[in-house]
């Protein structure tokens, strides 16, 4: 039931060139592949090891809402799909098969899809027909993503620390933050992946509920160890800004929800 890495990450919005030409720009990413659906259009950019997928059209329409990007799934590559998926209904999360028969768990609005590929099965990810991109140069920057801050509130929190725990066997540690739990979940291998979750069940209404940052880990540095390598975006209200590290995360997200 192993989880062993984050396979891509995937985007939902309606200003995709905006959001695409800020992750090259910002973030190093490098379009490699498009691929044109009934349902919307994708593209796929790469940095190292870290894959973003950035999909509008009418398949983003519902579940973004606002132009602004939001986080529509996170694959993990893991040893077991079937083992897993098992595992993650038992914990009390949803299993269901997606549009393209892939296995996808579901916590509140958290979408994970359980995959045996890894990051460097780039143009095979997401199960879509890929077309490489026929200008993409490669930048020598590598990445890979690893980090996901979480804000969750009532029975998500406790069903969702339940599936890491036991469903994708992370190792947990308790992190309170400003009189909120939150716990830290932490894969092995070389290249570490945290899920930091907190419990905002107490919070003001409005507050941001869901995946609220991404950070993208240069290097083989572990978790909590040279914070400033990393860096991030934050996603609150329909918008996607830079995070340069994860110890200033709190504070911009703060800022941005007064």
């Amino acid at each position: 039931m192993t989880i062993l890495g984050i396979s891509h990450i995937e985007l939902y919005t309606q200003r995709a060139s905006t959001n695409i030409a800020f992750l090259m720009s910002r973030l190093g990413f490098t379009r490699v592949a498009d691929v044109v659906e009934v349902d919307g259009s994708s593209v796929l950019l790469r940095r190292g090891q870290a894959h973003v997928i950035v999909t509008s059209g009418w398949a983003a329409a519902q579940p973004a809402r606002q132009p602004g990007p939001v986080v529509a799934g996170i694959a993990l590559q893991c040893e077991d799909v079937h083992e897993t998926a098992s595992a993650a209904a038992a914990c009390g999360a949803m299993v269901e098969s997606g549009s393209r028969g892939q296995v996808i768990v579901r916590t509140g609005g958290i979408h994970h899809t359980l995959t045996l590929e890894g990051p460097e099965a780039a143009l095979s990810l997401g199960q879509r027909n890929w077309i490489p991109h026929p200008h993409a140069v490669e930048q020598a920057a590598q990445a890979h993503i690893g980090r996901i801050e979480l804000d969750l509130g009532g029975d998500e929190f406790d069903i969702y620390s339940a599936l890491c725990e036991k469903a994708f066997t992370m190792t947990k540690i308790d992190s309170p933050i400003n009189g909120y739990r939150r716990l830290r979940f932490y894969t092995s291998g070389a290249d570490q992946i945290e899920f930091t979750v907190t419990d905002r069940r107490s919070s003001a209404a409005g507050s941001s509920s869901g995946v609220t940052g991404i950070y993208f880990l240069s290097g083989g540095t572990s978790p909590g160890i040279q914070e400033d390598s990393r860096q991030g975006l934050l996603f609150v209200s329909g918008s996607m800004v830079l995070a340069p590290t994860v110890s200033n995360c709190a504070a911009v997200l703060n800022s941005m929800q007064k």
